[in-house]
């Protein structure tokens, strides 16, 4: 059988094969008698069975190159091949391939996965809104939403007392030069990230400078400068969502009020200290 499936040159050697027992069969039977009528069907059943085989073995897809695939994956991956993490499989996508999880095409031929499955969208550098080369921390790709804004507010949301929370990333001495609430920090640049891998990565994350971008285009932040961490989200647990102000997510999708929830939200922590953080 590894014959037939292992070239395409085998596959001409099934077709010949395949013939021949054909032609073998019309000669045996017209040279039974009329009264060999179960040698005749016995004879029917074994070239069936026989012809069956064959034909599964000339239809069988062709094995995937072990070198154009990544370890999970089992198809192939164009232009330079997918990255995968233990929880990760990779499978054909529009333009390329994407994560088995996710939604989203990643362009250039590949995926790659963080620790809760989000596929990352490639970004060129003229697409990016910072050109830094600096080491990404931690991405994803998923929704955002918003929980905190101090100039505007949505229909039936007449304030938000987020504002006046201290964020996560606040220092937790009251004498500390960054024990302040929202309001205080005054700036709708900051993002909240999941609690869990905030609070295992707190010093290393708070304060970094954070890309965003909505189906690959880059977001703006609202109040200039960068969008950076510094809360944790709860609900963004597990998911590879983003907690916005709503200045922050108007500039991704303007009817974010109505939306509530905003697809298509893919972003990067990377290592650059927008806002120093102070244990």
């Amino acid at each position: 059988s590894s014959l037939c499936t292992d070239a395409s040159v085998a596959r001409h050697a099934c077709i010949c094969i395949l013939l021949y027992y054909l032609r073998t069969y019309m000669a045996q039977v017209k040279g039974m008698s009329k009264n060999s009528l179960g040698s005749q069907r016995l004879l029917i059943c074994g070239h069936c069975a026989l012809i069956v085989v064959l034909l599964g073995m000339l239809l069988a897809p062709p094995p995937v190159n072990a070198q154009n695939k990544c370890s999970k994956c089992n198809v192939p991956i164009a232009s330079g091949g997918c990255k995968c993490d233990n929880n990760c499989d990779c499978r054909p996508g529009l333009g390329g391939n994407k994560c088995d999880k996710c939604n989203i095409a990643v362009a250039s031929g590949g995926c790659k996965c963080d620790q809760n499955c989000a596929c990352i969208t490639a970004v060129s550098p003229s697409q990016s809104p910072s050109t830094s080369s600096s080491t990404v921390l931690y991405s994803g790709s998923s929704t955002g939403t918003f929980y905190y804004d101090l100039r505007k507010t949505c229909p039936g949301i007449p304030y938000f007392p987020e504002n006046n929370g201290y964020p996560y990333c606040a220092s937790f001495n009251p004498s500390g030069a960054t024990y302040k609430t929202l309001a205080q920090l005054g700036t709708n640049n900051v993002i909240a990230i999941d609690i869990n891998v905030l609070t295992a990565n707190r010093a290393r994350l708070c304060g970094k400078k954070v890309l965003v971008y909505k189906n690959g285009n880059p977001v703006s932040p609202p109040d200039g400068g960068s969008f950076f961490v510094w809360d944790g989200c709860q609900a963004c647990i597990g998911g590879g969502r983003l907690d916005f102000s709503l200045s922050g997510l108007q500039n991704a999708a303007s009817n974010a009020c109505t939306l509530g929830v905003v697809p298509g939200i893919s972003w990067k922590v990377v290592d650059e200290v927008v806002q120093k953080f102070i244990p």
